[in-house]
């Protein structure tokens, strides 16, 4: 028999072995990796096959392990399962006001083809989503060969005509609801613009302003000459010179044709130009103001030239801009009361807004 201290020291031992076994049996189980199913037929679901499906869906653990549970552990099934199961969720969102996302913009690598296209969705989380970015910026790619045979100087696409685009043999609609899918949110795609540098000697140059979206993840293959931002703008410029010298020259300040014209469509973003050249009715400040070739260059290395000087000194001496113009996130949408928040509901009562 044991009595006192030793009786007690003896119990607390067996008690703390009793806790060894029962945590080793649970890591035991772990790593046969099987987690009870809530299937009547008891199947099991490994961690494996979540973490793989995990992969491949990008969908949360919990819905992973349900899919695999749902599908007796086929794996096909279980994206079949995932799959229709964010159908449901999407479509249910699908009445939601979408009014975050970016504009994305592309140019050809002969700067004579460029594209905007403005992606929605519910969230400005979502919109940093580095997948919703890369299918806006392979979207606007895959639009600068849509109409290899137009010699419209611009074309104008809807949400209909996008949603047929193919990109890498899949619909755009069915891509984009793909993404949609991963981070269960409304997307729209709402508008594209195709602009075309139609005379041999015309060349585009674009911008998209990305503040506030991170570094853009673009797909890696175009970071080069794609972008996403809130806000995007392209120039055309107009120039024999400069067409004789496109392939092998670079300006006077040493930098490379199409970079200076993307320049020049982010001054064009910046300043917000309303016309090429100033009218005869226009005051000096007016055209200064408002003609584009007539402003000063925001991005003149020396300070004192309008944009009409630089292209003539740094592009070439018959440069003239022949087209520009500007697309921003959200332009004539109307947000409902539902979208709105609660402080902006409460400006508005205030009449502050």
């Amino acid at each position: 028999r044991v009595h006192g201290d030793s009786a007690l020291e003896i119990s607390m031992a067996l008690f703390a072995a009793a806790r060894v076994a029962i945590a080793r049996a649970g890591v035991r189980a772990m790593s046969e990796a099987a987690i009870p199913g809530s299937s009547a037929a008891g199947s099991a679901v490994s961690i494996k096959a979540i973490q793989e499906l995990r992969k491949l869906t990008a969908a949360p653990m919990k819905d992973c392990k349900d899919a695999l549970t749902a599908s007796n552990g086929d794996l096909a099934g279980a994206q079949k399962w995932l799959s229709e199961r964010g159908k449901a969720i999407i479509s249910k969102k699908a009445g939601r006001d979408a009014f975050e996302g970016f504009i994305a913009f592309a140019v050809d690598a002969s700067a004579k083809t460029a594209a905007l296209v403005e992606i929605n969705c519910e969230t400005d989380f979502a919109a940093r989503n580095p997948d919703l970015q890369k299918f806006g910026a392979d979207l606007a790619d895959a639009l600068l060969s849509a109409q290899p045979s137009s010699s419209e100087p611009s074309t104008e696409m809807d949400k209909e005509a996008l949603a047929n685009v193919v990109l890498s043999g899949v619909r755009a609609k069915d891509a984009i609801a793909n993404v949609g899918l991963k981070i269960s949110e409304s997307l729209h795609m709402r508008r594209a613009r195709i602009v075309r540098a139609v005379a041999p000697d015309s060349f585009v140059g674009g911008y998209a302003h990305a503040a506030g979206l991170g570094p853009g993840g673009v797909a890696e293959g175009l970071r080069d000459r794609a972008q996403v931002g809130k806000q995007g703008a392209f120039a055309v410029v107009k120039s024999a010179a400069l067409a004789a010298k496109w392939n092998s020259g670079a300006t006077k300040s040493g930098e490379s044709y199409p970079a200076a014209l993307r320049k020049l469509a982010q001054h064009v973003l910046g300043v917000r130009p309303t016309c090429i050249e100033p009218t005869e009715s226009m005051s000096k400040g007016d055209a200064k103001k408002n003609a584009l070739e007539s402003q000063p260059f925001v991005f003149d290395p020396i300070g004192k030239r309008t944009v009409k000087r630089w292209m003539r000194e740094e592009l070439a001496g018959d440069a003239v801009v022949t087209a520009f113009g500007v697309m921003e996130l959200g332009e004539g949408l109307e947000r409902s009361e539902a979208a709105k928040s609660f402080a902006e509901q409460v400006d508005e009562a205030l009449g502050k807004k």
